[in-house]
C-alpha cells in the first residue's frame, strides 16, 4: 500500500497535471477514474483484499492471557467515531491539496511593449 501511495504521488499525479495542462476538465478523482481506470481498479481490489484477509485474523493478547471478553463502552465508541472523522478529514484535505498541486502553473503575463513617443 505504501508503494501504491508513492506511485500515486510521483507518477500518477504528474500525469494528471499534464492531462490538465492539455485541457482535461474535472476533479482529480474524476480524472483518475477516466485516465487510469485499471490502476484505480487494482487499488480497490488490493484494499478489499486487505479487508478480506483481516476478517480471518483471530487471536489476541487478551485471549492468550486469559482475560475476560472485552466490554464495549461509550469511551471506546467515541474514540472510534473520532478516528473515523479524523480519517475522513484527512482524505478530504489530501484530495483538495492534490487537486491544487495538479493544476498547471499559470502562464506569466506578457511584458508590456514600451511605446515610442516622439
Amino acid at each position: 500500500m505504501i508503494g501504491i501511495g508513492a506511485l500515486n504521488e510521483f507518477v500518477l499525479m504528474p500525469r494528471i497535471g499534464r492531462a490538465r495542462a492539455a485541457g482535461a476538465e474535472g476533479s482529480v478523482f474524476r480524472l483518475a477514474l477516466r485516465v487510469f481506470p485499471g490502476f484505480v481498479t487494482a487499488e480497490v481490489v488490493l484494499a478489499v483484499g486487505v479487508l478480506f484477509v483481516l476478517s480471518f485474523l483471530t487471536g489476541s493478547a487478551r485471549v492468550e492471557a486469559g482475560d475476560p471478553d472485552p466490554t464495549l463502552s461509550g469511551g471506546i465508541v467515541g474514540i472510534g467515531v473520532l478516528l473515523a472523522v479524523l480519517l475522513a478529514i484527512s482524505f478530504v484535505t489530501t484530495a483538495k491539496l492534490s487537486e491544487r498541486l495538479s493544476r498547471p502553473a499559470a502562464a506569466p503575463a506578457p511584458e508590456p511593449v514600451p511605446s515610442a513617443e516622439f
